[in-house]
């Protein structure tokens, strides 16, 4: 390993292992499945470890995912703690799935239809 994974994607790990998988996981960060799916994968080939089962349940820790994730165990409220002291807000984030029409109609007239102080 020749540098250390990013830390967004250690915070990515500990949540699929807490929630036992891809979809859980998406439903906690807003991300989707097949991204955090390669983020997985990409962790994995990056430490040189499998950190997951991959099954029909979801995702299940490997040995080595349990020992990876005891050293993490403290990331997410770090991150929490940094955020909070900081002064950061929680990332806002929205998703729009739109056909090829309406995308090209929202990007070109964004500023009409959100603004940052929209609620």
């Amino acid at each position: 390993m020749e540098q250390l994974p990013p830390l967004d994607d250690l915070t990515l790990f500990v949540d699929v292992a807490r929630e036992g998988g891809l979809a859980g996981a998406a439903r906690r960060t807003g991300g989707t499945v097949p991204t955090i799916s390669r983020k997985m994968t990409a962790l994995e080939r990056q430490l040189g470890r499998k950190l997951f089962e991959r099954g029909p349940r979801g995702y299940a820790l490997t040995a080595e995912g349990r020992a990876v994730l005891e050293q993490l165990q403290d990331l997410k409220d770090i991150q929490a703690r940094l955020t909070r002291s900081l002064g950061q807000p929680d990332t806002v984030r929205v998703r729009v799935t739109a056909g090829a029409w309406t995308a090209s109609y929202l990007a070109k007239r964004l500023g009409e239809v959100w603004s940052k102080d929209a609620p």
